[in-house]
């Protein structure tokens, strides 16, 4: 008899959840906090947050474009994107959407308007497009 070990897709699934929100505690600050460094790699540089902490600004991130969504907001309504045009750095990511990285500057100012964009939705030369910065 011939057994096939399957743990690395259970692996993955576990990784998956754990990292992206948490494993379905989501909205505690505390899930936040534990998350935050494993989404991002931080650098000597902060920013300075509403209530007056500083939290750091990492000098890498990762931009996703999850799908191409059809929404009847108008660019006008949403943020400018502040990186590079994203068709200069978003590669196909199967099975769907795309994914980049972006590095010093641009990722610290990227990150920076992101924490003030919840909605996830930019302005990207008169066009929305949903660009999730991690």
């Amino acid at each position: 008899m011939r057994v096939r070990q399957s743990s690395m897709p259970v692996a993955c699934a576990i990784l998956i959840c754990s990292t992206a929100a948490g494993c379905g505690a989501v909205g505690t600050d505390a899930v936040e906090r534990t998350n935050a460094p494993a989404a991002v790699h931080a650098s000597p540089t902060e920013d300075v947050t509403s209530d007056g902490t500083r939290d750091p600004v990492p000098d890498r991130v990762t931009v996703t474009q999850p799908a191409h969504v059809d929404t009847n907001v108008r660019p006008a309504d949403v943020p400018v994107w502040p990186g590079p045009d994203p068709s200069d750095f978003l590669v196909p990511n199967p099975p769907a959407g795309e994914i980049g990285r972006l590095a010093g500057a641009e990722a610290e100012d990227v990150f920076v308007a992101a924490q003030k964009n919840p909605g996830e939705f930019w302005n990207v030369g008169g066009v929305v497009l949903w660009l999730v910065v991690t």
